[in-house]
């Protein structure tokens, strides 16, 4: 999980754009991105750059198994809505 609220930076949004994305986000031990995967982009590639820019500078809790910090990872959904709106909560 992230340890700070991530914010992609927008391209610059007309009244009628929208887009949806998934993302895989892969987590060394370190709690770094070690990788970020696009496996749903609609439109195709409008806010593919945003998004992955903004999880792989994040910082996140690793897993921890047996008392060790080890490679984790998760799936976030980021939705980005017409007309101006700001964009739907990370989850």
């Amino acid at each position: 999980m992230p340890l700070s609220s991530i914010e992609p930076e927008f391209p610059e949004l007309r009244p009628h754009d929208e887009g949806h994305l998934v993302v895989r986000v892969l987590i060394n031990e370190h709690g770094r991105a070690d990788q970020v995967q696009l496996l749903v982009s609609d439109p195709e590639r409008k806010f593919d750059r945003a998004v992955i820019d903004a999880f792989s500078a994040g910082q996140y809790q690793p897993g921890i198994k047996d008392g060790v910090s080890v490679k984790s990872q998760f799936l976030v959904e980021v939705k980005f809505h017409p007309e101006g709106a700001p964009p739907g909560p990370v989850r």
